[in-house]
């Protein structure tokens, strides 16, 4: 067995401690590559993966990723195009259509300001959850878990939690999203 260079702040040991990230993706691909790990029970190992998982936050709806501008053109032009079809297969007159089309291009721009600006503050704050999710990522990379003493630890910072504090920890961030 090869000691690790990192030594545990609580027990002062080089032994029964794995970098949280090997853990992790030793346990996503239920290999025991470690002595340390097939010897766990499963529900431990269970646990262990539910409180080691990295930080990420939830997908998106794509009306929240795409600019307002863009999802509007598309749904002038779906709207252009059924009327356009409306008036060929004459269901509907052209003068129809290009009032509905009229109607909602007026509402859309009379509400445009708002609508971009609400949009400008979702984007900001969401580069602000991405730059804060990889500093969290970073730190979740950087740490180490003792299974003797069953603490998550930094070995440059020396700051030690348990399991679920370092799991609240981790996925703060995550909570913030709408």
């Amino acid at each position: 067995m090869i000691l690790n260079p990192i030594i545990c702040p609580s027990c002062q040991k080089r032994t029964n401690i794995l970098p949280v990230a090997e853990i992790y993706f030793a346990l996503l691909e239920n290999k025991g590559k470690n002595d340390i790990l097939s010897s766990l029970p499963s529900t431990q190992k269970k646990e262990l993966f539910k409180l080691l998982n990295p930080p990420s936050v939830s997908r998106r709806p794509i009306w929240h990723i795409l600019s307002p501008d863009v999802l509007f053109g598309a749904l002038f032009l779906i709207l252009l195009f059924s009327a356009l079809y409306g008036y060929i297969d004459e269901n509907i007159t052209l003068l129809n259509g290009i009032f509905v089309l009229s109607l909602i291009s007026l509402l859309y721009f009379s509400l445009r300001k708002r609508i971009i600006s609400s949009y400008s503050k979702k984007a900001q704050e969401q580069q602000e959850i991405a730059a804060a999710l990889t500093l969290k990522a970073n730190e979740w990379s950087d740490s180490w878990y003792c299974f003797s003493d069953q603490i998550i630890f930094n070995p440059v910072t020396q700051e030690s939690s348990s399991l679920s504090d370092f799991h609240a920890h981790m996925h703060h961030l995550v909570e913030l999203e709408p």
